[in-house]
Parts: C-alpha cells; structure tokens; sequence
C-alpha cells in the first residue's frame, strides 16, 4: 500500500477545507485524493507552496495538473522551498518534505526518502529516471528515484554546493572551499596550492562512499564571479551553467562601489580534463549584457546540442552558444512585474513556458508558451482556478509557484504542428 504520511501530516482541518473549497462543481480546479490523482487527461504540473515565506504560521502547499483549458485537479502537499517537479515520458517526478512522490495517467507512488528536507537545490533527468538534489541540516544529499518512482540509490555530502547536475551515471556540482572548508586540502593538492583565499572545485556528488564526495578538479578561487543560482545543464562530462562576472570585485560598503554591477558569463567545467572556462556573453559585435541585482536567479534552461537557453527571473530567455559564449536568441516574457519573482518558466527544446501569478491576487494567473526561434506569443491559458490557492490565509501567508512543468508529448505535438504548416 502506497506510504500516505506525506499528505496525512497536515493538518486536518486545513487539508479538508482545502479540498472542499476546490469541490465545488463551479471550480475550474477540482479537489482531489491520493488514491484517485493521476496525470490522465492533464499537460501542465504546478507546484506551489510557502515553505519559503518566513512569515507563515505554518507550511502549506499544492500540486495542480491542469488541461489547455486550464481546468484541473490539486492535491496538498507538504512543500519544500524551491521545489522543482520534472516531467518525463514515464511520468512526473515531484518532491515533498520527507517524500519522492511519481505520478502517471494510472498511479500516484509515494516513497519515504529516508530524510526530511526544507530545500530542494536542483532536479535532473538520470538513466535510472530523476535525480533529486537537497539540502538538510548540514548535508545536501543526491535521490535517484527510477521509473516507477522508486528510490534505488543515495549520497550524502557534508557541505554546501551552489550547483549540481546529471552527468550520464554520475551527479557532479560546482562549489568553493569558503563554504567547505573540510575540503580544502583536498582542493589545493588538486590545484598548485599557491592560494591564499580559497578554491572553487568540481566535485562528484554522487556516487560516492562516506559523506566526502569525491573532488574531480579545482583551481584558486575567482572572486570575480558570482555562481548565483542557475539550473546548470550537462555536455558529456561538463558541467555547464550561467554565471555574473562582476565589474567590481573589490566592492565594498567603504569604496561606494556597486556590488551588483556585472554582466552575463557562461562557466563550463569539463572534469575528464579538469578544464575550467569562464565565457563573455556577447552578441556578434562584441557587445555584453549588463545585470542588474535581480537578475541572478533561474529555475529553467535546456541543452540542445551546443545551444543552452536558459530563462532569468525577470522573464528574459537567452540561447547561446556553450563553445564561444556567442548569444544566439535574446527575447523578454512579458510578466505582471519583472522584480516579482512569483512567476515560473519551464525550456523546452522549441518553446518557452512562463508561469505569470500577478502579486496583485485580484489578477487572473496565466500559463503562456512562446516560441524559441521567435520569440514570439503562440498561446496564453488563463488559470483562475489558481488564485484561491495562492492568495493562501493568515495561516499560511500568501503561496509562490516554485516550478511547473509540461508533459513532454504535449509540447512536441506543438513543433510538429509548426513544422508541419510551413
């Protein structure tokens, strides 16, 4: 019998409320129950929830699955921050508290991951199914979960690591030994140990023995960039993300220097050679983009060949070339507010979703797809069965959407529709 723990721990009176109050025939999105939750005859997962507001009196949040025409079901979820549900052909992949939960056109599967856990850093598609990527008291631990939803392998890393990602077998992040400092000696016999500050490294996350993970590469820590969080990809054995290089390294509250001030890098590590490249974004006449302080967060990108895109959090998308850093498509998704961050983007080989929940909860949420190539509007479903749930009560506070996702068949059967009609 399927572990329920994950959606019995919340309270019940709030849990019944919730449900009752999306029962109502007149709701766009219905309520529904473990037992009966599936994908079937639903493109689009919403994870939402406010384990990230600190106001809350307690957690709460919700997974919606939702039709083109933005009609749907929800269930409660116990939330993490930053949680990020993937869709793969076999089925959707999403994270609670303590579970790994997988869900098809048939089934709901709930596994106990063994660990409870207030933060999700990063989610990946693995040989086996997904990997999941946490952080929890001290440690931030790698989930494989296969394609049944079943959790067939576990790493645990003392530290704290900005990114990591899927490489093939292996799961590989980027950190620095200003936060791990249990691992500098390690780091500076992997470098020319001459430095003075510190290490950036390459390091395999998983798998591993013990809770050291296993450094692959480092070299003296650059400064002069700041990793922000970004959804990184993988090229083979290279561990390719966005990052800022920062105008004024030396900044500081005394020279009245702009922290902030920078302009978009790519940073690509390859670990078969230990090679390390920070790359200028530019356009073709050698011109780069500068950042504002909202602009170092991402919960979206894709890897397509040697093009990665990836969407900021103020609704800008860029593609690029991973090899010269040259900017190959630059567009901005309209959204309510860009300094809002309560909006949500999934990439796509061809498209671009943005998840837009007006901070003003008078104002309807909408899910738009936009085309790559183009840039350009293909399709905008209102989602007004949302705004109950995010506008939350004085329990929970208001709720942010922390990731979506769209059924891979979905979005596929839009660019053959494209390339059909040209």
């Amino acid at each position: 019998m399927p572990d329920r723990s994950w959606l019995s721990s919340l309270p019940a009176s709030i849990l019944t409320a919730a449900l009752l109050l999306s029962s109502c025939s007149s709701s766009p999105i219905q309520g529904s129950t473990e037992e009966e939750f599936t994908t079937q005859d639903t493109h689009v997962a919403i994870y939402a929830g406010n384990r990230g507001n600190i106001d809350a009196l307690t957690s709460k949040g919700y997974l919606f699955t939702v039709g083109d025409d933005g009609r749907g079901k929800v269930i409660p979820v116990d939330p993490v921050s930053g949680g990020r549900i993937y869709w793969m052909p076999q089925g959707l992949y999403v994270p609670t508290y303590t579970h790994e939960v997988f869900i098809n056109d048939y089934f709901l599967q709930s596994t106990d991951r063994g660990f409870d856990s207030n933060f999700q850093v990063n989610r990946s598609a693995s040989p086996a199914g997904s990997s999941a990527f946490y952080s929890a008291l001290g440690t931030e631990a790698v989930t494989v979960i296969d394609s049944q939803g079943q959790i067939v392998a576990q790493s645990k890393n003392e530290g704290l690591f900005q990114q990591g990602v899927q490489c093939g077998e292996e799961f590989l992040g980027i950190a620095n030994t200003e936060y791990n400092s249990h691992l500098l000696a390690q780091a500076a016999e992997l470098s020319d140990g001459s430095s003075t500050i510190g290490y950036d490294f390459l390091a395999r996350l998983h798998p591993h023995t013990g809770t050291t993970p296993d450094l692959l590469a480092a070299t003296p820590e650059d400064r002069s960039v700041r990793i922000g969080h970004w959804e990184p990809e993988c090229s083979g054995r290279t561990v390719i993300a966005p990052v800022i290089k920062l105008t004024y390294p030396e900044a500081s509250r005394d020279n009245g220097l702009d922290p902030h001030a920078g302009t978009f890098a790519l940073q690509t590590w390859n670990a078969d050679s230990g090679e390390r490249a920070i790359l200028p974004l530019t356009y073709d006449d050698g011109s780069v983009i500068e950042v504002s302080k909202d602009e170092d967060y991402s919960t979206a990108s894709f890897l397509d060949g040697s093009t990665y895109t990836f969407a900021v959090n103020t609704g800008r998308v860029l593609s690029v070339d991973i090899h010269t850093g040259l900017i190959l498509r630059d567009f901005t998704i309209s959204l309510s507010n860009p300094h809002d961050l309560n909006s949500a983007f999934h990439i796509t080989k061809n498209h671009a979703y943005a998840l837009v929940a007006p901070e003003d909860r008078a104002q309807t949420p909408t899910l738009t797809r936009y085309d790559l190539a183009t840039g350009l509007k293909e399709e905008t479903i209102e989602l007004p069965g949302l705004r109950a749930y995010l506008t939350g009560n004085w329990l929970t506070g208001p709720l942010s959407v922390e990731s979506i996702a769209i059924r891979p068949s979905y979005d596929e059967q839009f660019a053959s529709e494209a390339a059909t009609n040209k």
